[in-house]
């Protein structure tokens, strides 16, 4: 069973299983016993990119937005301080027929298909790392198509900063 909103970060240790990935913000954990679920662990100083997390998932939740719900994944539980949140997990491996039907809150402005899993049916492309959204202004409910970088254009851009190392 997940530890319940705002437990003891202790509560979240105890769950936490292999480690998935890592990047600037956060690692990724999965969850002892829930294939379904992923924990997201803060770096040292970084608890606001869960805490934004959940804070723009539950509010879409109170305000009833269900298109930004339909695009983001679900947080399930964040402990007392930030430093855990656990979420819906998705595969990363998208289906590229896929990607023209993603959407994502209009507050999301992230290309990086990293960023996006789709859920276990393989139907619905959902956002995975929304935790650097600005939405001080409220959240709007109006979502988007998500601009997907090529993979060309990626490519592109890691030759360029090769050369300018």
């Amino acid at each position: 069973m997940i530890p319940a909103c705002r437990s003891d970060d202790n509560e979240f240790e105890s769950i936490k299983d292999n480690l998935i990935d890592c990047g600037h913000a956060r690692c990724v954990f999965e969850v002892i016993g829930c294939d379904d679920l992923v924990l997201k662990e803060a770096k040292p100083d970084k608890c606001s990119h869960n805490e934004n997390e959940a804070r723009f998932y539950f509010t879409s939740v109170i305000e009833s937005l269900f298109d930004v719900l339909g695009c983001i994944a679900e947080v399930k539980s964040i402990s007392r301080t930030g430093k855990f949140l656990i979420m819906e997990k998705l595969y990363t491996d998208l289906d590229p027929t896929l990607k023209s039907d993603a959407k994502v809150p209009v507050e999301v402005d992230d290309k990086h298909s990293k960023n996006y899993g789709m859920t276990s049916d393989r139907k619905v492309i959902k956002c995975i790392d929304y935790g650097s959204v600005n939405f001080a202004n409220g959240i709007s409910g109006n979502v988007k198509d998500v601009p997907f970088q090529s993979k060309e254009s990626v490519d592109d851009m890691a030759k360029f900063k090769n050369i300018l190392k």
